[in-house]
């Protein structure tokens, strides 16, 4: 697969395939357990983010509320959705299943931010995923190496 395509196939969710050997899945997801990175601040979510697929870009913004909270708008997706961070760098919620969760692994303010999803429920449900969240400042080839180490580490890609 050339490296564009393969950047682009990285950019968006990479998901249905096993996780690797190492690290073991959680016995309640199904998916690895992760570490969000290290000195996470929530401030770092905060506003809107493209996602960027290949032929197109979907848009989500984060708003944090009091209580832990925070509110997720899709542009593809009516309504919003409200998760909770209990823990920095970890967001759950009911859309994402019971022990379902975003974890931020790596960010830099108005960049880019990248997310290990693990949702439990749905087509998806025990499928890791990883997904880059970027801002027009972002070198997206830069984000795609990050990225594909990611993937090489937690999903054995």
């Amino acid at each position: 697969m050339p490296r564009l395509q393969l950047l682009g196939l990285l950019s968006a969710l990479v998901a249905g395939l096993p996780p690797p050997a190492a690290p073991t899945p959680t016995a309640d997801t199904g998916c690895p357990a992760v570490a969000p990175m290290p000195d996470f601040q929530p401030s770092l979510l905060d506003g809107e983010w493209v996602v960027p697929i290949r032929h197109f870009c979907l848009k989500v913004s984060y708003t944090r509320l009091a209580g832990n909270r925070v509110e997720v708008r899709q542009s593809n997706v009516d309504g919003l959705t409200t998760l909770e961070m209990n823990n920095p760098g970890i967001l759950q919620g009911d859309d994402l299943g019971p022990g379902g969760s975003l974890t931020v692994l790596q960010g830099k303010a108005e960049e880019y931010l990248i997310i290990y999803v693990c949702t439990t429920a749905g087509p998806t449900r025990g499928e890791p995923a990883i997904i880059s969240l970027v801002r027009p400042s972002a070198n997206l080839q830069d984000v795609g190496d990050l990225v594909s180490s990611d993937c090489v580490k937690l999903l054995g890609l």
